[in-house]
């Protein structure tokens, strides 16, 4: 191996960050610094608003049912640098959208960018270049999108109040465009387009007992697969929901407007530091126990959450942090699970599919938090449902887990863990 490629899985990991950045953070976790202009303007309103939100999130699940077939078509080097070039237009389409009608096309290349260039890529990147320390890599390329939901609210507001809405879109489209260049640069498919061979762990290259042990992955049953995916739309329940519902359950609650935002940014920093502790939990003390741990933590924030409606502040500082820590299982642990319990031949759909489920579970927590506000008087149940689905989905996990994923006896000692695709 050439010591130019030495190492060159962390430059692959940056550039997930990096893609991660823009194609997720861009579009979805920082968004939201925008909506308020973007009502406010004639032909929009409210509901123009939440239509343009939705037309996202459509176009983006719809795409990532046929994201495989995409990457199969152009490979994940040029198919990233694709779907950063439609979040860029999406954004320069935005700087110059005056009407209800050009903010929904702009919306669509939005949910391409997001649905093409996200999760799934950086899935395959990792699997591809890491037979060791997965999760650290995964923990520090999901970290990308919530740089992305703390820097851009920052930079935007104040570039909108010196200048104006459009300029802020259209710097953002500048900067999507200048970070695709250099991903397209940097980015390599294979280790073996460089000559590099795949990261290992430090156990596995000191050829211990441990990392020689082999793997045996069994082939998931359709009932084994469905609950998979029942417990990853759980997942996209609560990760999308518990820190989007907090703001309006502490304010209904009674609490102060300053009081409920600053709980909200506190869970968005301890999601973003969890990302990579969630990583490292999963490489330190395995899959199975730091699913539990970090399901175990959302459900206890997500149940806190619920009394928190007496008005005990403590309760509330309690389940943003918990909450915000549990999140981090929905990028980190759908990407590991895809990875683990999958045979090389069924990988890449499985990482699509589980993908998707959890971004259907996304689009469905917003169909039962208001109704049930209307319903009931309170945005309690809605936690009490999320907190129902971590526990779900930790069952689930644990169960599959330890039915198809054994460790049969120690291999030669010079036999690495096979790796997929």
């Amino acid at each position: 191996m050439n010591r130019a490629a030495k190492h060159y899985e962390n430059v692959i990991t940056f550039c997930c960050f990096l893609f991660l950045f823009v194609n997720v953070g861009f579009p979805s976790t920082s968004f939201n610094v925008y909506q308020s202009y973007i009502v406010a303007i004639p032909g929009v309103g409210d509901v123009g608003g939440s239509m343009i939100l939705a037309i996202r999130t459509l176009v983006s699940l719809g795409l990532m049912i046929v994201v495989d077939r995409y990457y199969l078509w152009l490979d994940v080097r040029r198919g990233v640098f694709a779907a950063i070039c439609m979040t860029a237009v999406a954004f320069l389409i935005y700087s110059f959208a005056d009407s209800f009608g050009l903010f929904i096309v702009a919306a669509l290349f939005a949910g391409a960018g997001y649905g093409l260039g996200g999760m799934v890529a950086m899935t395959m990147l990792t699997n591809r270049w890491y037979q060791g320390d997965v999760g650290g890599a995964v923990g520090f390329s999901t970290v990308g999108s919530g740089v992305a939901a703390i820097v851009v609210p920052l930079v935007a507001t104040h570039i909108i109040e010196t200048t104006s809405l459009a300029m802020a879109f259209r710097v953002e489209a500048l900067v999507a465009l200048v970070i695709g260049i250099v991903v397209f640069a940097l980015l390599r498919n294979r280790p073996s387009d460089i000559g590099a061979e795949p990261h290992r762990s430090k156990e596995q290259r000191q050829n211990t007992r441990a990392a020689s042990s082999r793997v045996v992955v069994k082939p998931l049953s359709r009932v084994a697969y469905a609950l998979l995916m029942a417990a990853c739309l759980c997942v996209g329940v609560f990760s999308v929901g518990a820190l989007t519902y907090l703001g309006v359950l502490l304010t209904s609650s009674g609490y102060d407007a300053y009081f409920a935002a600053a709980m909200l940014s506190l869970g968005g920093a301890c999601l973003t530091i969890g990302k990579f502790l969630c990583g490292k939990l999963f490489d330190r003390i395995s899959s199975v126990k730091a699913s539990v741990l970090m399901l175990g933590l959302e459900a206890l924030g997500c149940i806190l959450a619920c009394f928190a409606v007496t008005g005990a502040a403590a309760l509330a500082v309690a389940a943003s942090v918990l909450a915000g820590f549990g999140i981090a299982i929905g990028t980190v642990g759908i990407t590991m699970w895809s990875l683990e319990l999958s045979t090389p031949a069924t990988r890449t759909k499985m990482i699509k599919n589980l993908q998707v489920g959890y971004a259907l579970g996304g689009f469905v927590t917003n169909l039962f938090p208001g109704p049930l506000k209307e319903l009931l008087g309170t945005y309690a149940v809605s936690y009490a449902i999320m907190a129902a689905c971590a526990l779900f989905a930790a069952f689930v996990v644990v169960r599959i887990y330890h039915r198809y994923r054994t460790h049969a006896a120690a291999a030669p000692a010079n036999t690495a863990p096979a790796t997929a695709e």
